[in-house]
């Protein structure tokens, strides 16, 4: 049990992994071509637009993303439980990862248009969800790994134990992910809506 908790050398892989898909996510958004700046400079005025506009989304936009990220974090739970899924987890972590660091470099391209407070609060549901995914794809490697020792290598594992705490890991996710959602479509906006 005590390894699936503690696992100080796959923690610090999964640590160097994020810190270099952030920075490679931050020197490709910053090598963009004019025309995609011009593009996704668009894409920024019109959610100040929209935020300006509506101020708070619908709670419809509420299931839609957060059955979305909810969907994404199932899948990275079920690829942890069987052990060919493993590639599959780390592939869908950098993903993630590599799309935040892109959303933070196109947000400091269109610095001209937003403010550095505006910035912060836009990315604090960004950052809990990576936060949420980091531990989970932590703990569904771990997991991985744990199966893969104890089915092939006949380690002796309290899989049961081990199991039921793999299960709260994802229950816990998920809650937090609940309002982390909140925050995304409910509140985050309405605070913007005050600082624009």
């Amino acid at each position: 049990m005590l390894t699936f908790i503690k696992n100080n050398k796959l923690l610090s892989i999964m640590f160097l992994i994020t810190i270099i898909t952030l920075i490679t996510g931050i020197i490709c958004g910053s090598i963009l071509d004019n025309d995609t700046r011009k593009i996704i400079s668009k894409n920024i005025t019109n959610i100040i637009l929209n935020i300006k506009d509506k101020g708070i989304p619908s709670f419809n936009n509420y299931f839609k993303c957060y059955s979305n990220n909810s969907l994404y974090l199932l899948i990275i739970w079920l690829f942890g439980i069987s052990i060919i899924g493993l590639p599959l987890v780390i592939f869908m972590y950098i993903l993630k990862v590599f799309i935040f660091s892109m959303e933070i470099m196109y947000l400091f391209i269109n610095i001209k248009q937003i403010s550095i407070v505006f910035i912060i609060i836009y990315l604090i549901p960004s950052i809990i969800n990576v936060l949420i995914l980091f531990l989970l794809s932590y703990y569904s490697v771990s997991y991985s790994l744990v199966l893969f020792r104890f089915l092939f290598l006949k380690r002796d594992y309290s899989l049961h134990r081990i199991t039921k705490k793999y299960i709260k890991i994802f229950i816990i996710s998920l809650i937090v992910l609940l309002l982390s959602t909140l925050l995304e479509i409910v509140v985050i906006p309405k605070v913007l809506y005050y600082i624009i």
